[in-house]
């Protein structure tokens, strides 16, 4: 489990003890699994949260001026 013990020098403790629980209740009794579920940790934390942001192609253009958009899509398409 040394292993284990190096990640702390590039991954933060949390992650680490939440790779380890992880791992265990998985069954996985393997450094590799640790490091796998510690990444996966660390990982989850810094993805950005999408919620709130617009959707694909719902830009403060098409909210002004919505008929332009759609005329503009009939005329392309």
């Amino acid at each position: 489990m040394i292993e284990v013990l190096l990640l702390g020098r590039y991954l933060p403790h949390e992650h680490i003890v939440a790779g380890l629980a992880a791992a265990l209740r998985a069954g996985a009794m393997t450094a590799d699994a640790v490091a796998l579920e510690t990444r996966k940790a660390a990982q989850a934390e810094t993805e950005p949260d999408l919620a709130g942001r617009p959707l694909l192609g719902e830009t403060l253009e098409n909210r002004l001026y919505p008929m332009a958009a759609v005329s503009a899509h009939t005329l392309t398409g």
